[in-house]
């Protein structure tokens, strides 16, 4: 076991905090060393040292996150920044919770680096946005309900050139009311992998104007959060389009049927049914 703990990548750690509010390391793995840039002797020996690289900025949310954990007896887990010999490197920390007969809370996790994990999914999220920028499609990305990243077609749908305003708005702002709780219903199944099917809907503009649109929404991962991804386009001009040929096609049907039946002869009341469905046939050949 000692030797699967030495080469494991990351630091393993068993922290103390007693009744008394004194906090220790009571065990840390020699990862710490070429992963933290401090020997277990060190850490066990002074808790201080390891408060001490956490990067200024980060400091108040470690402190937060950790105090929250410790009051609701949760698990903890925290993403932030170290300052080790002298570079800044992203690490997460995770940790379970345990109270003791006595009163002492025992956490027992992992500290990782997570730089180059970083840096990956900075670099494919760079990439994703070039490709997207280019599909004549809107794209949105939501998570907890709201907009992260809208592409630039996207933005153009629904509020001309103003992206400022599309990233950050709650997405059910762009869903017509009528249409919202069914959407709701679909959020849920796609946060749970499901892949939502197409839609049609009326999505409402910044300008208050309707639209109509094609949907479609995947589960996504959006700088390691879960999210939603949303695909979509404009199809309000379609379906004018479509609105306007049934009425031609309306109103050439009563034309024609008044000229073809207008003049009352003998065989109309007989025939008159079969005669229409044969002009019915013949007008749309």
């Amino acid at each position: 076991m000692q030797d699967l703990i030495k080469h494991l990548p990351a630091v393993i750690y068993e922290y103390t905090i007693h009744p008394d509010g004194a906090k220790e390391f009571t065990f840390i793995s020699g990862a710490s060393g070429p992963i933290l840039g401090l020997t277990p002797e060190q850490v066990m020996a002074d808790a201080s040292l390891m408060d001490a690289l956490i990067h200024p900025e980060d400091y108040p949310s470690m402190i937060m996150s950790s105090k929250l954990s410790e009051e609701q007896a949760k698990e903890w887990n925290w993403h932030g920044r170290m300052v080790v010999r002298g570079t800044v490197r992203f690490v997460e920390i995770r940790s379970n919770h345990e109270r003791m007969p006595d009163n002492k809370i025992i956490r027992r996790g992992l500290i990782q680096d997570v730089t180059e994990r970083r840096d990956l999914a900075r670099e494919t999220e760079l990439r994703y946005q070039s490709l997207v920028e280019r599909l004549p499609i809107g794209i949105l990305i939501h998570v907890r309900g709201r907009v992260v990243f809208a592409n630039s077609h996207g933005v153009q749908i629904l509020a001309g050139s103003e992206s400022n305003k599309v990233v950050g708005k709650d997405m059910i702002d762009f869903v017509h009311p009528e249409h919202r709780a069914h959407i709701f219903d679909r959020m849920k199944k796609v946060l749970i992998g499901e892949a939502a099917p197409m839609i049609e809907q009326t999505y409402v503009r910044l300008d208050g104007r309707h639209i109509n649109v094609e949907v479609l929404a995947f589960p996504f991962t959006y700088k390691e959060e879960p999210a939603i991804q949303v695909i979509f386009r404009d199809i309000t001009e379609r379906k004018l389009a479509e609105q306007r040929m049934k009425k031609s096609e309306n109103t050439l049907y009563t034309v024609v049927s008044k000229c073809a039946y207008g003049r009352g002869d003998a065989r109309r009341d007989g025939q008159s049914t079969a005669d229409k469905q044969r002009l019915q046939r013949n007008i749309w050949l």
